[in-house]
C-alpha cells in the first residue's frame, strides 16, 4: 500500500521551520510572520503551522487526518477547528496575498494549496523516516508528540502548577467552554463525541491550567475510543494517559483523570482489574456518576445484572438527566427478569428524550424479542419514532424482517431475516452482537456462535476474507450474551466452552460470583 502524503514529514514545528516563498509572500514561520512590500501579519501558530503543511505537500492534496497529524498532533477536534483555520488562510491570500496562492477544497477528500509561482521550501522534500531512528513507527511518533503537546512546558513546572492548583480560577473563556462540553458529554451521542472533545481541547488551550478541564478531556478521548472505529488508536490512548496526567499534575485529587486511566484501558478481559480500580476509586469518590456507571458497565458484561442495577440505580439518583444511563437500566431491568419495571423505564425515557437511539433500539429487542413482534414492526415502522441518528433504512429494514420472521414463523421469512442479519455483518463487522442475537432469537444456533467465532476470534465464514478491526482497542462487547434473546445459546454445551475461552469463566471464579442466569 502507498504510504500516505503526511506520513512523509514529520509534526510542523515552526521554530525549525526556515523561511520561504508563496508567490510575492514572505512567509517566515519561526516567528509567525507574513510580509510583502513593507506590510506584515503575524499568523497565529495553527494557522502558520497549516500554511507550511500544505505548503511543504508541494501541491499535493492534504487530507484532514494529514492536516490533524501534522498540525495538531494527530488529537480529535471538530471539523470547524479545521475549517476555521483554512477560512482564516483564506483570508490572508485575499488580503496580502493578493493572488499569490489559494486553498482549494477537493470535494470529501481534502485541501491543496495552489501557488501562483511559487518556491516551495528546500526542506519540503525530507522524508519522516530521516529523522527517527530505525524500527520506531509513525504512530508511536505520534503518539509522544501529543503526549509532549499535553504535558505543554517541561516537567521542571509541574511543581508550580501544583503549588498553584488549588487558587487557579479558570479564565471566563474556559469555562464556558468547559460547561458546553459537559453538557454534551451528559447527552452520551456518539455523534456529539467529537464535539465534546473540541469543548474541552479548547478550555484547555484558553487556559492551560484548568485541571478540571484537562480531566474532562481524558475522559472524552476514552469515550472515542467507544463510540468511533474511525480513530488512531494507540495515539488517542496516548492522548488520554497524557491529558489525564497533566490534570493530576495540576490537581492530583482530579477525579476524573483517575477515572479516565482506568477507562482508557479496555474492560474485554480485564474485567476484575477495572471492577476492583473502581470500587477504589468510589471509596474516595462515591459521587463521581461516571465511575458508577462504568462499573454498571462491567457488572452487566460479567452477566450480573442485578448488581449492576444497584449501580445504574446510584447513577440516577445522582443525576436523573442521563438518556443513556435511563436505556441501560431499562436494558438491565429486563434481561434480569423485571419486566414491569423495564416497560415503565424505556416508556418514560422515550417520552423524555424521543428518538435517542438507544432507547429506541432497546424498545425494539423488548416487543421483538418479548413475546410483541406485531407491535416491534410498528415501532420501527414509524418515521416519527426513529433515532435521530444511528440508524440507516438498511438497519430499519433488517429489523422489521426480523421481527417479521419472528411473529409468522414461516420459513421464507426467516431466511429473508437471516440473509439480511449476514449483510449487515459484511457491511459493518461490529454488528456480530447484533446478528449474533438475532440468530440465537430464530433457533440457528450453528450461526450463532459462528458470529461469535468472528466476533471474539476473527474466525469462520462470517469473519470476511481479512481480519477486520471489530472497535477501537479490541473494546469486545459480552454483555449481550446474558440479555433474553440469547437464552439459547446458554443452554448449548458450547456456551461453556464459549465463556472459558473469553475470560469469563476465570472472572467468576477468581471474583467467587456467579451470573444470574445460574442462580
Amino acid at each position: 500500500m502507498a504510504q500516505r502524503l503526511a506520513d512523509s514529514f514529520d509534526t510542523v514545528t515552526l521554530a525549525h521551520t526556515p523561511p520561504f516563498r508563496l508567490g510575492a509572500l514572505q512567509i517566515h514561520p519561526a516567528t509567525r510572520q507574513v510580509s510583502r512590500d513593507g506590510r506584515n501579519e503575524t499568523l497565529e501558530p495553527r494557522v502558520m503551522q497549516v500554511l507550511v503543511a500544505l505548503a511543504q505537500a508541494g501541491g499535493a492534496i492534504l487530507s484532514r487526518d494529514d492536516l490533524l497529524a501534522r498540525c495538531w498532533g494527530g488529537r480529535v477536534v471538530g471539523e470547524n477547528a479545521i475549517h476555521r483555520t483554512i477560512s482564516r488562510i483564506r483570508h490572508l491570500a485575499d488580503d496580502l496575498g493578493q493572488g499569490s496562492f489559494e486553498v482549494e477544497t477537493i470535494t470529501k477528500v481534502g485541501y491543496r494549496l495552489n501557488v501562483d509561482g511559487a518556491a516551495l521550501p528546500t526542506h519540503a522534500a525530507i522524508p519522516f523516516e530521516a529523522a527517527q531512528s530505525p524500527g520506531r513507527t509513525f504512530d508511536r511518533r505520534l503518539v509522544l508528540g501529543g503526549v509532549a503537546a499535553a504535558v505543554g512546558i517541561g516537567a521542571a513546572a509541574t511543581y508550580v502548577w501544583n503549588d498553584a492548583a488549588s487558587a487557579h480560577e479558570p479564565s471566563a473563556a474556559a469555562r464556558e467552554l468547559f460547561r458546553r462540553g459537559v453538557a454534551a458529554q451528559r447527552q452520551g451521542l456518539p455523534d456529539q463525541a467529537k464535539q465534546v472533545v473540541a469543548y474541552f481541547e479548547q478550555a484547555v488551550e484558553a487556559d492551560p491550567l484548568y485541571a478540571d478541564a484537562w480531566g474532562s478531556l481524558a475522559i472524552a478521548y476514552c469515550y472515542i475510543l467507544d463510540v468511533h472505529s474511525d480513530v488512531k488508536e494507540e495515539t488517542l490512548a496516548g492522548l488520554a494517559r497524557s491529558a489525564a496526567r497533566r490534570a493530576l499534575a495540576l490537581d492530583p485529587d482530579n477525579g476524573d483523570a483517575q477515572a479516565a486511566l482506568v477507562f482508557v484501558k479496555p474492560f474485554y478481559r480485564n474485567w476484575s482489574g477495572a471492577e476492583g480500580a473502581l470500587r477504589r476509586l468510589l471509596a474516595r469518590y462515591p459521587d463521581h456518576w461516571l465511575m458508577h456507571m462504568q462499573l454498571s458497565h462491567i457488572l452487566y458484561q460479567v452477566g450480573r445484572w442485578q448488581d449492576g442495577i444497584v449501580e445504574s440505580r446510584r447513577v440516577l439518583d445522582l443525576d436523573p438527566f442521563l438518556p443513556m444511563t435511563n436505556a441501560i437500566l431499562a436494558r438491565a431491568l429486563w434481561s434480569a427478569g423485571r419486566l414491569q419495571e423495564a416497560e415503565s423505564a424505556i416508556d418514560s425515557a422515550l417520552a423524555r428524550w424521543p428518538g435517542y437511539f438507544l432507547l429506541w433500539s432497546t424498545k425494539y429487542s423488548m416487543l421483538a424479542f418479548g413475546g410483541r413482534p406485531a407491535a416491534a414492526i410498528a415501532f420501527v415502522s414509524d418515521p416519527d419514532l426513529q433515532p435521530t441518528f444511528g440508524m440507516s433504512p438498511t438497519a430499519v429494514r433488517e429489523r422489521v424482517l426480523v421481527a417479521r420472521a419472528i411473529e409468522t414463523r414461516k420459513p421464507d421469512d426467516a431466511a429473508a431475516a437471516l440473509a439480511a442479519s449476514r449483510a449487515q455483518v459484511l457491511a459493518h463487522p461490529a454488528s456480530l452482537p447484533h446478528a449474533a442475537t438475532v440468530f440465537a432469537a430464530l433457533g440457528e444456533l450453528d450461526l450463532a456462535f459462528q458470529a461469535l467465532d468472528a466476533y471474539y476470534f476473527r474466525r469462520g465464514r462470517l469473519a470476511g476474507p481479512a481480519p477486520q478491526p471489530i472497535g477501537p482497542l479490541i473494546r469486545r462487547s459480552t454483555d449481550f450474551l446474558f440479555m433474553p434473546p440469547t437464552a439459547p445459546l446458554r443452554l448449548s454445551h458450547r456456551f461453556a466452552a464459549l465463556t472459558q475461552a473469553i475470560g469469563l469463566a476465570d472472572y467468576w471464579r477468581s471474583t467467587s460470583t456467579v451470573p444470574d442466569y445460574r442462580r
